[in-house]
């Protein structure tokens, strides 16, 4: 195998092709050879970002460097799976250019002593946190056929954030982070929308919901880009108006399946105003329908979205009536 940390890397991106007939950017079936791990075990690898591939006339070649010895094979390893946020290219750059201060070394020439490595770690944890920032928007009025629209938000927040992390827990954090709101609430239907920014200005869309206060603010009328439209209650110390906590409750939600993942038995509870022991009962009473944990994949007891909103309009109309409803 070439000594490939001897090479000018960002120079050699300019003649792939040449790089490859070098042997400094090798298949797939060669890495897998070079590391003796079976080809299933490279296609993880280089789904966690351990590896990477850069791609000559649309085929994928594994930079040889990422081999290396035995003794900073898993640094290494661990180096790339931080920088993976940012491209591929972009990231063996880094490798082989970028500079560890106080020592002026390239990162791939810190990884034998170990407080080099733990500053090379911090150097690529910061450098690779802005290749993806979050941006959480709302735009009032807006439907999902506007998902990419150019008005002028009424909220957003951003945040630098690893986008491996699930969506929505992406969304809850960032929430919050470098906001910009008024304080002033929509009226009637909104659309949040969730993108990703990467450097230069690269803008990728991932997420919209519409949602539309129902049943007098006490719940949202939820509808999503998969065509699914539902109800979802709020708890009472959620509003329509506030619309970070109003992100948050829905985004957590969404996190934890949307219509098909219910709602966890204390949510319930804080829905209908009452303690965790009688939402209990109301299950066992059958008032509350329950999901089958197994088929959700979920543990503790979850109960449908529409059974809560159901169960709290019928003790609504028994209030104002007195007249329970069935």
């Amino acid at each position: 195998m070439p000594n490939a940390n001897a090479l000018d890397w960002p120079a050699l991106l300019g003649t792939r092709e040449q790089a490859v007939k070098q042997g400094h950017l090798i298949l797939p079936d060669a890495m897998s050879e070079a590391l003796d791990v079976p080809r299933i075990r490279l296609q993880k690898m280089l789904r966690r970002g351990e590896l990477f591939a850069i791609f000559v006339e649309g085929r994928p070649y594994i930079p040889s460097f990422l081999v290396a010895d035995d003794s900073t094979r898993k640094r290494l390893w661990e180096l790339c799976k931080i920088l993976y946020p940012a491209p591929a290219e972009a990231r063996l750059g880094w490798l082989h250019t970028a500079r560890a201060s106080t020592w002026s070394l390239r990162p791939v020439d810190c990884l034998c002593d170990a407080k080099r490595y733990d500053c090379v770690r911090f150097l690529a944890k910061a450098w690779a946190s802005e290749w993806s920032r979050t941006i959480v928007s709302v735009y009032p009025g807006e439907t999902l056929d506007r998902s990419e629209t150019a008005a002028e938000p009424l909220y957003r927040a951003v945040l630098e954030i690893d986008p491996r992390i699930n969506l929505w827990t992406r969304v809850i954090a960032t929430v919050g982070a470098n906001e910009r709101w008024n304080g002033r609430a929509p009226v009637g239907r909104m659309m949040v929308s969730v993108s990703r920014l990467a450097p230069p200005d690269s803008r990728l869309f991932e997420a919209a919901l519409i949602l539309t206060p129902a049943d007098a603010g006490h719940s949202l009328a939820i509808q999503s880009t998969a065509g699914e439209s539902y109800l979802l209650p709020l708890p009472a110390r959620t509003t329509a108006g506030n619309i970070p906590a109003l992100i948050r409750y829905v985004a957590a939600h969404m996190r934890a399946g949307g219509r098909s993942g219910g709602m966890t038995l204390m949510d319930a509870a804080d829905v209908l105003g009452i303690g965790l022991h009688e939402a209990r009962g109301l299950v066992s009473a059958s008032r509350l329908e329950q999901l089958d944990s197994r088929a959700s994949g979920r543990r503790g007891i979850r109960v449908t979205v529409g059974s809560v909103r159901s169960l709290r309009l019928a003790e609504s109309i028994y209030y104002r009536t007195g007249t329970l409803s069935q």
